[in-house]
């Protein structure tokens, strides 16, 4: 392009700028090109026969600016995969020995191990010989004899009364009839001292309230002629003798309670051969919790049994929460029985 033509681009692009900045948007001033001649003029408005190369002029590069400042260092990316192992190398050579290191500190002493079976007692030595009997010691002196004591004096000799004569000797009487044998009496005791003492190991519950029941012994303790023998249901509870004659039947029943903390009652009597024994009941209340409510039924009773009879302590409740309780041994007392009852002979 003629130096002309440049010097008027340049100035043209001056007053475009200029003109940019201070005329209104509608009123531009444009660079218009003749389109024949090529001729460069500035106006508002270019011709038909002119054309507008405001926007076509490209300036000269400028120079390249400072570098920026280094710009913030981006996040780091996400690990890749693992590549596959690679093939293992050659093993190197050994290296050289390293020195001793010091002597640790010595560790604490074990726990002592168990002591080990007791050996065989050994053969038991022969006896030495018997030592020889050490000789026999002197004989002490004898003691000096005492002197002799005075003899007392003789007393003067009484004068001997005279004889009396002797009777005449009557005549024997006639033996007199033998009476007749009065009639035996009745055998005696010649025995006494059957016995028997027996407990039971379990806890006893009602069957049912206000239903009698026997008490059962499970364990005998000591027995002669008097023995345990089970009623129609297998229970131990028929305490019987083997021998007539007065018996005396102690007991005595740990009375307690699984539950509640009403009043409960209970009935204890005798029964012999089956029936109660008339005027034999006694009736006792337990009050209170499962842990309070503790007593102790225990009395006696005589009873005259035949050969081979039987008795039996039967009792009845008004709740099943009453029971006779056995407990197991609790230092320093051992188990508790439910029952203890002993029968004896004293006539």
């Amino acid at each position: 392009m003629p130096s002309r033509v440049k010097k008027g681009v340049i100035l043209a692009f001056s007053l475009l700028l200029i003109g940019a900045t201070t005329s209104p948007a509608a009123n531009t001033l444009k660079i218009c090109q003749h389109k024949k001649t090529s001729a460069i003029r500035l106006s508002f408005n270019c011709s038909s026969s002119e054309k507008n190369i405001t926007t076509s002029l490209k300036g000269y590069t400028g120079a390249t600016g400072p570098q920026g400042l280094k710009g913030d260092t981006g996040a780091q990316g996400p690990v890749g995969l693992q590549g596959p192992v690679g093939p293992q190398g050659a093993t190197g050579a050994t290296g050289l020995q390293g020195i001793k290191g010091d002597t640790g500190a010595q560790g604490p002493v074990g726990l002592q191990g168990p002591v080990g079976p007791q050996g065989a007692t050994g053969a038991t030595g022969p006896q030495g010989a018997t030592g020889p009997q050490g000789p026999v010691g002197p004989q002490g002196a004898t003691g000096a004899t005492g002197a002799q004591g005075p003899a007392g004096s003789i007393g003067a000799t009484g004068a001997t009364g005279a004889t009396g004569s002797t009777g005449a000797t009557g005549a024997t009487g006639a033996t007199g009839a033998t009476g007749a044998l009065g009639p035996a009496g009745a055998n005696g005791i010649t025995t006494l001292g059957y016995h028997g003492s027996f407990y039971d190991t379990s806890t006893q519950i009602a069957v049912g309230v206000d239903s009698a029941r026997a008490f059962q012994l499970n364990t005998t303790d000591i027995s002669s002629g008097v023995t345990v023998v089970n009623d129609a249901d297998n229970r131990p509870t028929k305490i019987t003798a083997a021998n007539a004659g007065v018996y005396n039947l102690q007991f005595s029943a740990q009375l307690s309670r699984n539950a509640g903390n009403n009043s409960v009652t209970i009935n204890i009597w005798l029964a012999k051969q089956g029936n109660a024994v008339p005027y034999s009941s006694t009736k006792l209340t337990l009050t209170g919790t499962a842990d309070a409510a503790k007593a102790v039924a225990a009395w006696n009773f005589l009873v005259q049994l035949g050969t081979g009879e039987h008795v039996q302590l039967m009792f009845s409740v008004t709740d099943l929460d009453l029971i006779i309780e056995s407990t197991g041994a609790v230092v320093p007392h051992p188990e508790i029985p439910s029952l203890i009852v002993t029968l004896t002979q004293v006539g």
